[in-house]
């Protein structure tokens, strides 16, 4: 769960523009390394530079950091969001505006499956916003070429895990 939420955080504290460009330089280094998709090391570098927070510093970070990053991530200039990227999957590039508007989002909101049984807390689907995110994720991980939900540190996979309820 630690690394998770360090994860989080190192997202929301790389809205500056060029901290993005050092971590997707950083990252790439660190993936080829290892022989991983570049987003494997981008998120390396994101939980390695958080190792040593303490978890309440890093709830404090992910507070203080998340608006900047939203206002990052809305503010993208038209040129930059039509960039291509590379992804995980073999052959597939996106938009730099997809990734900002739909996958980080759409990460963000998967990750509190990850959270919330470590800490103690039943996740709650809320009508208001998760019935915009499903339609977006759901068809997603069907299709990954890769599965979807490796195991976790417990060996449990999501569906193994109790589900969310509705609220």
């Amino acid at each position: 769960m630690r690394a998770v939420v360090a994860l989080l955080v190192g997202t929301v504290e790389s809205s500056p523009l060029r901290e993005q460009v050092r971590v997707a330089l950083a990252g790439t280094r660190a993936a080829r390394r290892r022989h991983r998709p570049q987003v494997d090391g981008m998120n390396s570098i994101h939980v390695a530079e958080r190792a040593t927070a303490s978890p309440a510093e890093l709830m404090d970070r992910l507070e203080k950091h998340s608006a900047a990053f939203v206002r990052f991530r809305q503010r993208l200039p038209a040129p930059l969001r039509r960039v291509k990227v590379a992804t995980p999957i073999p052959k597939r590039r996106l938009a730099l505006g997809e990734l900002v508007d739909v996958v980080y989002t759409r990460d963000v909101w998967i990750h509190r499956v990850d959270v919330a049984p470590p800490a103690g807390r039943t996740m709650v689907l809320r009508q208001d916003h998760d019935r915009r995110l499903v339609p977006h994720t759901v068809p997603e991980v069907a299709s990954a070429p890769r599965p979807a939900f490796p195991p976790a540190r417990d060996g449990q996979r999501p569906g193994d895990r109790p589900a969310p309820r509705a609220a």
